[in-house]
């Protein structure tokens, strides 16, 4: 991936498909010329992307809060028929985003809420 002034740097992903459903995690290290001063606005700008490709080109909801002491967003929206639930932290420069695509009406399940509580962000 590149940043906005053309830095290159790694994405990690995993992936689980498992009948209609989906789960993501994701992490990267951002490198030094992205400004990490305000983790709420790099989470808020993942968000504002990521709503491009949702219906009504928002998200239905956001919650901010914090987990294990950093910046966090919780979000749930809708694409192409399915619930999509996106959980975010920022930890220093690393993002760890989880993501979840399946049937309407599941992204605050109990499964997906399992997934998304299974977060442990390391020292």
């Amino acid at each position: 991936m590149k940043t906005a002034a053309g830095s290159v740097y790694t994405m990690h992903q995993y992936l689980l498909e498992q009948g209609n459903v989906a789960f993501v995690a994701q992490t990267a290290a951002y490198p030094d010329d992205v400004n990490v001063s305000n983790p709420r606005a790099n989470l808020q700008g993942g968000l504002d992307n990521a709503a491009k490709n949702m219906e009504g080109g928002k998200w239905i909801s956001i919650d901010w809060l914090t987990h294990q002491g950093s910046v966090a967003s919780d979000a749930v929206g809708s694409r192409e028929g399915n619930a999509i639930r996106s959980f975010s932290v920022m930890k220093g420069r690393q993002i760890f985003t989880l993501t979840y695509a399946g049937p309407p009406g599941t992204a605050r399940s109990a499964d997906v809420n399992r997934f998304v509580g299974s977060l442990r962000v390391g020292p």
